[in-house]
């Protein structure tokens, strides 16, 4: 023999609402994912406008491995060209994806790019309309989310990929 079992239902919760105070339904919306994946199917170009859209204040520039020690020594890059894909300019097999998050460090981010695609990265920001400045020196420790918000404290352009 079933025995029935019904479940006792909780009483409902009594909601006032004063004139200076309406009732108001709270809703919770999940934060906004930032997160940019790179693999060998992602152009440049999208890349920079991802990069550039989740972080407004800095930019990213992608140049071959070469480019390393012309860095170094000028202090210039020669970037690789908007419309070839990764997987166009890479120069190792891929070791996997990037994931570009707001709590990645610079320095971290520039080395996933050697090690994982072949690739010298630069992260830059603009100061006034002739010129580039790229993260160096203890800036490379901070995360991009920081960074970004101390260019733009600091008066940075905002757009600086274009």
């Amino acid at each position: 023999v079933k025995k029935a079992t019904t479940a006792a239902k909780p009483a409902a919760k009594k909601t006032t609402a004063t004139a200076s105070k309406p009732a108001v339904k709270k809703t919770t919306t999940a934060a906004k994912s930032t997160e940019i994946s790179v693999n060998g199917n992602k152009k440049i170009l999208t890349l920079k406008k991802d990069f550039n859209k989740a972080f407004p204040y800095l930019s990213i520039r992608i140049c071959y491995p070469a480019a390393i020690e012309d860095f170094k020594r000028l202090g210039i890059c020669y970037e690789v060209q908007d419309y070839h894909t990764i997987a166009d300019v890479r120069r190792v097999e891929s070791k996997g994806d990037i994931s570009i998050a707001p709590n990645k460090k610079i320095k971290t981010l520039e080395q996933e790019f050697v090690d994982k695609l072949g690739l010298f990265a630069k992260v830059c920001y603009r100061m006034s309309s002739e010129k580039y400045c790229t993260a160096y020196g203890p800036d490379v420790d901070k995360t991009l989310s920081t960074f970004n918000e101390m260019v733009e404290r600091v008066g940075g352009i905002k757009g600086a990929w274009k």
